[in-house]
């Protein structure tokens, strides 16, 4: 059920339908209420509602509160996720588990972590977009900077999202009256935009199948979690 509003909200909102998007986004936050504190699926609902805000103080917010999600799931959350199944279908991995007892388990909890940071960095480069509309530039800049050494560690940096970054990093060189580090950053962001590397529901479904274990539910949180390159755009509130 998660999963359906989370996709729907997407799909409204890349449609022009915000309100429609919003609306399965409250609804899908609501069920994590039947979920553990730590799982990610409440941080990326958290997100998704951000995006959905109706100014730049309140979309702040609720991208401070994923942030801290994303931190209660990495602490606590990922500890429990299981070994098993992690290298259900390569015969590499097989002998490597064998060669090395333990090994494995350790290289793949490091790389479920860069996952979990990744999801991080959705929320971190989400509220960058909200501070800079506030006129927060410093604060908007380390966010920033954060966001984009997570997203890369964890998925590259031909990543869709690590584009949209660096389209909010030329946004905040505009204000900045940076010019040429606008231009710079734009150009970029053009490169990825040529030759994307996409995390989204299609990906995570060719990834997992219908097999709704722990790694999906990481899985899902995250490539669920937009990064709007468009979010600094969003008006302040009055008086904020």
């Amino acid at each position: 059920m998660w999963l359906a509003y989370a996709v729907g909200g997407v799909e409204a909102r890349a449609g022009g339908d915000g309100a429609t998007a919003t609306r399965l986004w409250r609804t899908g936050l609501a069920l994590c209420d039947h979920f553990p504190a730590d799982d990610p699926r409440r941080a990326a609902s958290l997100v998704q509602l951000g995006l959905g805000a109706p100014d730049a103080a309140s979309a702040a917010e609720l991208f401070t509160r994923a942030e801290a999600a994303w931190c209660e799931t990495r602490a606590t959350w990922l500890a429990r996720l299981p070994a098993g199944g992690r290298a259900r279908s390569s015969t590499f991995h097989l002998r490597l588990g064998r060669k090395h007892p333990g090994g494995y388990d350790h290289l793949a909890q490091a790389a479920h972590e860069r996952l979990c940071e990744a999801g991080r960095a959705a929320a971190l480069g989400n509220l960058a977009g909200a501070l800079i509309a506030l006129g927060r530039h410093d604060e908007a800049a380390a966010r920033l900077d954060q966001a984009l050494v997570l997203r890369r560690a964890g998925f590259g940096h031909r990543e869709a999202g690590v584009g949209s970054l660096l389209r909010l990093g030329a946004d905040l060189a505009r204000f900045k009256a940076d010019g040429d580090g606008a231009m710079r950053l734009e150009d970029a962001a053009r490169a990825i935009a040529a030759d994307p590397v996409v995390y989204d529901v299609v990906r995570l479904r060719r990834e997992t199948g219908r097999r709704y274990d722990d790694l999906w539910r990481l899985r899902a949180a995250i490539y669920l979690s937009p990064i709007e390159a468009t979010a600094a755009l969003r008006p302040a509130a009055p008086g904020a």
